[in-house]
């Protein structure tokens, strides 16, 4: 009779298990890859919305019903925010509207910029929300929504943050330079740290902490 409680049995009792716990981690990695592939083939373009006296956004709506927050991307310089939106819905949708702007100007090889212009990027990224909100009353939240801003959009997002910390009061910072004119000092210390990507969140009563997340 096999001496279960011997060293040979429980080293082979512990590869076994080692085998199948990095088989099961293997087929729910390749699951989440193949599900990821059959979203983003299947992901639908993303909505237009007119925003008055401004560039068109571009929107997917939450996966429910319920109110949600605003998911809102501010793209870098040169731009595109049609399909910038069609990558952050693939994982922004879930938490709710994921909104993206355009910049007010174009640049020469056809993307969009925000000129380091953050008053009138508040103005845009202000008109969008009520375009959205009169469009889908009762469904869009107007306090602590989210702002995520690449390159130059990260310098836009820091600023109108600052500026508007109850409705803006999380930021996700991305490839940023705190060599920006007037930005600010929180955010400037995720650089200093050797890191371009900043999770940030703003209040009156505490002001900003930036904390760097790679």
């Amino acid at each position: 009779m096999a001496d279960y409680g011997s060293p040979v049995v429980v080293a082979r009792s512990t590869r076994i298990a080692l085998v199948f716990l990095a088989a099961v981690a293997a087929v729910l990695v390749l699951s989440s890859r193949a599900a990821f592939a059959r979203e983003d083939a299947t992901m639908s373009d993303p909505m237009t919305l007119e925003v008055p006296g401004f560039p068109d956004a571009y929107y997917y709506k939450p996966r429910t019903k319920a109110r949600r927050p605003i998911l809102m991307y501010l793209h870098g310089r040169g731009g595109n925010a049609f399909e910038d939106c069609r990558k952050w819905a693939r994982v922004a949708r879930r938490f709710g509207w994921v909104v993206c702007p355009q910049g007010p100007s174009e640049t020469e090889t056809g993307g969009r910029t925000w000129n380091n212009d953050a008053e009138t990027a508040q103005r845009i990224i202000h008109a969008t929300v009520v375009a959205l909100q009169d469009m889908y009353p009762g469904r869009v939240r107007s306090r602590q929504d989210i702002l995520i801003g690449f390159s130059e959009g990260a310098y836009i997002a820091q600023q109108v943050g600052l500026r508007d910390p109850a409705h803006w009061n999380r930021w996700l910072i991305l490839a940023a330079n705190d060599r920006w004119p007037r930005t600010p000092s929180a955010p400037a210390r995720c650089s200093r740290r050797r890191t371009s990507t900043c999770a940030c969140t703003s209040s009156r009563g505490s002001g900003t902490r930036c904390r760097p997340t790679g």
